[in-house]
């Protein structure tokens, strides 16, 4: 066990010094304009109608892109017939822009009562995991859902995403990872089932338009 401790002690005074003396890697820096660009308008039937000049449907205060310090924040409703849907992506490679909804939503006083694992199925990327979550604000129910894409993969849990992360971080010598925080909302007739088959869409779409990247 001691010659175990005395090996990994080694290996971690190793890489420190390495760290010390490697040269530091390049951060990735997107615009917001990029971001915007890479993200799907229009999916399967589902639009987004715009204001003249606009990219987005709705922005968020700066006080969100001071918490969680993103590159863009990029929200759009989708509409078709009788079905909508709030879709919100946090670009970044900020460990603050990949956080746990809760916070956000209990601040807009939701009540949540139940959050589970899940999974959609798309075209593109198989099986992505997600992050099912029911609310309750004055007798109106409402269900959302989450998921993360980094250069890693797509992750459902917040802590698991946290730790690829992390992990990914350390291996190349301070180098951040990438990617986004997705939450999707359905503001009108929707169940699980349309949901997930909407973000599925959503995934798939956005797979195109942005070369791979989501």
């Amino acid at each position: 066990m001691r010659k175990q401790l005395m090996q990994v002690a080694t290996v971690l005074v190793l890489y420190g010094l390495g760290l010390n003396f490697a040269p530091r890697p390049s951060q990735v820096e997107r615009s917001r304009s990029e971001i915007e660009n890479m993200l799907p308008l229009n999916l399967a039937g589902f639009i987004t109608e715009l204001e003249p000049g606009k990219s987005v449907s709705y922005e968020l205060g700066d006080d969100v892109y001071k918490t969680l310090h993103p590159w863009a924040i990029v929200a759009r409703v989708f509409s078709k017939e009788t079905e909508q849907f709030d879709v919100v992506a946090i670009a970044s490679r900020s460990k603050e822009s990949f956080h746990d909804p809760q916070v956000c939503f209990t601040a807009q006083g939701w009540n949540i009562t139940n959050q589970r694992l899940s999974a959609v199925e798309t075209n593109s990327r198989g099986i992505v995991p997600v992050t099912l979550v029911d609310m309750e604000q004055n007798g109106e129910k409402k269900l959302a859902l989450y998921f993360f894409r980094t250069t890693q993969g797509y992750f459902g849990d917040i802590h698991q995403v946290k730790l690829k992360m992390m992990l990914y971080k350390f291996k190349n010598f301070g180098k951040d990872d990438e990617g986004a925080f997705i939450r999707v909302i359905p503001v009108m007739n929707a169940n699980e089932e349309s949901l997930k088959r909407f973000t599925a869409l959503w995934i798939d779409s956005a797979v195109k338009t942005s070369n791979g990247y989501y």
